[in-house]
């Protein structure tokens, strides 16, 4: 795509697990879940990402790399008090660009395995929480996390990442 925006909005599923790969030049949304049925290979947008779903699944099974890679900035805007999981097994979610949630203190981020952030995590809107499985590569400023008092339920703000 050109100067605009690829909106999914419905699942988007591999026809093999870990067989094929989905790959977007510039802006994308997603409004279901990807992967969730059928793993993709990897997942690549080039530019802005609206994570509007809970889940996003890639695989390294059947050869695929399992990685996730986010150039433009990512929001996750998913309904308040919901958790988006990204699942990479085998591969990195690598953030190349500013993390934030849509509502302060409503949308928590769960990556699996391994991510890298090059740049700020909810600096400008803070997520509930943040958690990651593998290793992590922290090239930002800053991460922030926020028990918002509109939070449904109360809850610690935190990071989590696995040594």
């Amino acid at each position: 795509n050109t100067g605009g925006t690829v909106a999914f909005g419905n699942t988007v599923n591999a026809a093999t697990v870990g067989q094929q790969a989905l790959t977007i030049s510039n802006n994308a949304t997603f409004a279901n879940t990807v992967g969730a049925t059928t793993a993709l290979r990897e997942l690549s947008v080039g530019g802005t990402a609206g994570i509007n779903t809970s889940s996003i699944v890639t695989t390294n099974a059947g050869g695929g790399s399992g990685n996730q890679t986010y150039t433009g900035a990512v929001t996750l805007g998913t309904a308040n008090g919901t958790t988006v999981a990204l699942t990479n097994t085998g591969g990195t979610v690598a953030f190349g660009n500013t993390v934030n949630a849509a509502t302060v203190g409503q949308q928590a981020l769960t990556v699996s395995n391994n991510a890298t952030f090059a740049n700020t995590v909810g600096a400008t809107t803070g997520l509930r929480e943040l958690s990651v499985g593998g290793t992590s590569g922290i090239n930002a400023t800053a991460i922030t996390t926020t028990n918002s008092p509109m939070a449904p339920v109360p809850r610690p703000s935190s990071h989590r990442f696995k040594a």
